[in-house]
């Protein structure tokens, strides 16, 4: 997937379904994926970002390239190719 796909997929999923998506791919700055990757697993902002909200709304899909294996720890359940 290039990152302009995987931003129109995440769209598509969110306009179509309930379900709200986190992004994940290759050229992403690291700090970027790893919240992207909190934010999935639901977990709550730390200090250590730049966010003022400390809410996150559910983001129960990711949406990635190849680089979803690239030193994340997800939640995940199940994959779809």
């Amino acid at each position: 997937f290039s990152r302009r796909q995987i931003h129109e997929l995440k769209k598509d999923i969110e306009a179509l379904t309930p379900h709200r998506c986190a992004v994940v791919y290759g050229s992403l700055p690291p700090a970027t994926r790893k919240e992207q990757a909190r934010i999935f697993n639901g977990q709550s902002l730390g200090t250590d970002t730049h966010h003022t909200d400390k809410t996150l709304p559910e983001m129960n899909v990711l949406v990635a390239s190849d680089a979803v294996g690239m030193g994340l720890n997800l939640a995940i359940s199940r994959v779809i190719f």
